[in-house]
């Protein structure tokens, strides 16, 4: 399953290394294509090579909707027990999914792919780890380590997702909720040849906040405690205050220490303000229906 962006240069080198392998498997197969509203030619390259090769099926979004979208629409599609996961850009080898298909068994219904060198730049890559990691505590997904545009995974754990309507979807996190049986394999990466990656801090930032307040309430735990913390550190300033009052000088001494606190707390009130502000936010966006997707055509279409 693969969600396609602007990558026309790498589609047709993509899917035939994909039909090598799996004729090696010697197993049914499909390549599913999900145009995310590419702007160039994507979507004719993928009618070609589902019209040249029935197992090819391609799908074509009404806009662009993300990457997590275009996995969720492929999923939902896929027919046979396992699916797998991988980017247009040909920086993970397709030689490397049997690799991750031998994995899965009773015990293990989850596979990612994990590089074994750098992804990235090296800021990409800092700003990677230190979201995974914040991802794992602020969601609780221990997974979220090891996570990867790189899966493999019993495709029958798309059952428990049929609830989904949120627009701001994480295709790792409804897989969390599904199982917590899951392993890791290390895979070669190979530098992007085409092109540059449309994930830029901005957007990868971005993914994490959606994912933080979208699939957790954690945030409104750590802004109760915090409210409880500064509470009590107001409490303890008036008390002081009240006992230099009564027992000590009465001039206005500490101004600038209280002016800090009291716009210290004025900001966290913002702060938390803003939090719960989104949480509604996205109550309101769900209570219009709003679709996570539109499939515009697809090759089954074309006759």
């Amino acid at each position: 399953m693969v969600p396609v962006y602007n990558s026309e240069s790498t589609l047709n080198n993509l899917v035939e290394t994909v039909k090598v392998e799996m004729s090696l498997l010697e197993v049914d197969w499909e390549v599913i294509l999900v145009d995310d509203g590419s702007i160039d030619s994507s979507w004719r390259r993928i009618c070609a090579l589902a019209e040249a090769d029935t197992r090819v099926i391609g799908i074509r979004f009404a806009q662009n909707y993300g990457q997590h979208p275009a996995l969720l629409a492929g999923i939902r599609l896929a027919k046979y027990a396992i699916t797998v996961t991988i980017d247009d850009d040909l920086q993970h080898r397709p030689s490397s999914i049997r690799n991750l298909i031998a994995k899965i068994d009773t015990n293990v219904s989850l596979v990612y792919g994990v590089s074994i060198d750098e992804e990235h730049n090296a800021a990409r890559n800092v700003s990677s780890r230190v979201s995974k990691w914040f991802l794992s505590r602020a969601v609780g997904m221990k997974q979220a380590a090891n996570a990867s545009a790189f899966r493999a995974f019993n495709t029958n754990l798309r059952e428990s997702w049929n609830g989904v309507t949120d627009t701001r979807i994480s295709i790792d996190v409804l897989l969390s909720w599904s199982t917590k049986d899951y392993q890791i394999v290390n895979v070669p990466m190979d530098k992007r040849a085409v092109g540059k990656s449309n994930y830029t801090f901005n957007k990868l930032l971005k993914h994490l906040f959606n994912m933080v307040l979208g699939f957790s309430t954690r945030p409104l735990t750590i802004i109760t405690i915090a409210g409880c913390v500064l509470g009590l550190v107001g409490f303890l300033v008036l008390c002081w205050v009240l006992f230099m009052h009564f027992f000590g000088s009465s001039s206005v001494a500490g101004f600038t220490f209280l002016a800090s606190l009291i716009s210290l707390m004025g900001g966290m009130q913002l702060v938390c303000m803003g939090i719960i502000g989104q949480y509604l936010g996205r109550i309101y966006d769900r209570s219009m229906g709003k679709p996570i997707y539109q499939i515009k055509s697809s090759t089954s279409d074309l006759g």
